[in-house]
């Protein structure tokens, strides 16, 4: 099996390349990436040492740029686009050209190049917000232009459902230890300030909670799926595990760091939840070991390489 991971060196690619790279069964692995991210860690960690790997820097808003990447390849799985960022803010066109357009492309490109299957993560950002708990049966409603992008995306991919294998995976919000980690999510962001800023920034009502999950766990999830053939084709599956509110998060760094201080901002706003529910057709695919929110803090915190004095001198709030 030949696989094509768009997005293959950020943060979910890295963990995910470095289980393909190691299975037997899949004989070459092409990582496609712009590395716009400026993230090399791909490049430099020796646990993925192999030859079966091939990368390519490249676009997927260029043509000619994946279509011969795509030669050859059985299975692409899509892990790139545009995140919500304050440099990807500064021009929103950029979500509808890379997320929306850049998937069209790459799913019009793989029914040209006989790919068997195709897929495609997808936010839980896509259902907007709600009081209640949700899962693929309700009416996506996205608030942000990331959502909308993300949700419009799914359409392409949709459309060649004719001639490719898709499955659509709606992924909450990532966290926890990779040689990519990135740290705007929520919970690495917090855990970062409370070690080297000395406190937590914290927008929102503490009350309001989200879905989570380990970037592992999303690996895991994708590399059993191009094995497994009881989770079926052409349909929108959600990729969560668990709910925190900001509350819980807080807790969670202090219980580690008790000197951690502590900013909120918009305090007084309602809540704003998104609470996603397991969805049971593809819990077998995380083999991981679960493990408390504290441990996997833990893990992060052990591949810090050093921590700031400010950890030591709880700030005035």
């Amino acid at each position: 099996m030949n696989v094509f991971v768009a997005g293959g060196a950020g943060y979910i690619g890295h963990e995910l390349v470095t289980r393909l790279a190691a299975d037997k069964r899949i004989s070459r692995v092409v990582v496609f990436d712009n590395l716009s991210r400026r993230n090399y860690s791909l490049f430099i960690d020796k646990r993925i040492a192999s030859s079966k790997l091939e990368f390519i820097n490249g676009n997927i808003l260029h043509a000619k740029h994946l279509f011969n990447a795509l030669y050859g390849v059985d299975v692409v799985i899509h892990l790139a686009g545009v995140v919500e960022n304050s440099r990807s803010l500064e021009n929103p066109c950029i979500f509808e050209q890379v997320n929306h357009w850049g998937t069209a492309e790459l799913a019009h490109l793989a029914t040209s190049c006989d790919v068997k299957k195709f897929i495609y993560l997808s936010s839980d950002t896509v259902y907007g917000h709600s009081d209640h708990p949700v899962n693929n049966l309700a009416t996506p409603n996205p608030y942000s232009l990331y959502g909308i992008s993300k949700l419009k995306g799914e359409k392409p991919v949709q459309l060649i459902s004719e001639k490719v294998q898709t499955w659509i995976l709606r992924c909450s919000a990532i966290y926890g230890y990779s040689p990519g980690a990135r740290f705007e999510s929520a919970i690495n962001k917090m855990l970062f300030e409370a070690y080297f800023l000395g406190r937590m920034q914290v927008k929102g009502n503490l009350h309001q909670k989200r879905s989570f999950i380990h970037v592992k766990k999303v690996a895991s999830i994708l590399h059993n799926l191009l094995f497994d053939s009881n989770v079926r084709p052409f349909e929108t599956y959600d990729v969560t595990d668990r709910d925190y509110s900001l509350h819980d998060i807080i807790e969670a760094v202090r219980e580690i760091n008790p000197n951690s201080g502590i900013q909120v901002m918009g305090e007084n706003k309602l809540p704003l939840n998104r609470i996603i529910l397991k969805d049971k057709r593809i819990q077998h695919l995380d083999t991981t070991n679960g493990c408390s929110l504290q441990d996997e803090l833990m893990e992060l915190i052990e591949h810090f390489s050093f921590t700031s004095s400010m950890m030591n001198q709880p700030e005035t709030v």
